[in-house]
């Protein structure tokens, strides 16, 4: 890698925090993005739009909207492939629960989701994504509370099986 990007304060949102007495207070630009070993761990400064294109190229299993094939379907599979079950019992259909290459692998109301959570100090993200449906749900926060997992929840739920009108 011959250009590392270190933003400036200019070029995204800020992290917040409540602190012990309840007030709202934001970080300092060093304590949000250290340059440490945390970089391989969530350190990707992106924005909603171009996670937007990652998540349909991961839909499309590796494919660019022009047709060109970047990922094996080979390679591909061994994203999707569970590598460690985390739980699994039969409910008339097949649940499970398992842990891929840096995903978390799940049947979701009979479809399959991967997952990931992550965040930074200031920062909490859930991506979401069902490749067999060409779905995506994506919550970025600038902020350390629990919202954007509970929000990513009730849409999973609303969008993938929502209620009979």
């Amino acid at each position: 890698m011959d250009q590392v990007y270190v933003p400036s304060s200019a070029d995204f949102s800020r992290g917040f925090y409540t602190d012990f007495d309840g007030t709202l207070k934001v970080y300092d630009l060093n304590q949000t993005h250290p340059v440490d070993s945390t970089k391989p761990a969530g350190s990707i400064v992106s924005n909603i739009e171009d996670l937007a294109k990652w998540a349909a190229f991961f839909n499309k299993r590796g494919v660019l909207p022009n047709g060109t094939t970047l990922v094996s379907s080979t390679q591909f599979n061994k994203i999707l492939k569970p590598y460690i079950s985390t739980y699994a019992k039969l409910v008339g259909k097949e649940t499970f629960q398992s842990l891929g290459l840096g995903w978390n692998l799940e049947s979701f109301r009979g479809k399959v989701n991967v997952g990931k959570s992550g965040g930074l100090p200031g920062y909490v993200s859930q991506i979401d994504l069902f490749p067999n449906d060409d779905l995506a749900i994506i919550v970025l926060s600038n902020g350390e509370s629990q919202l954007p997992l509970t929000f990513t929840s009730t849409r999973r739920h609303s969008v993938v099986s929502p209620r009979e009108i």
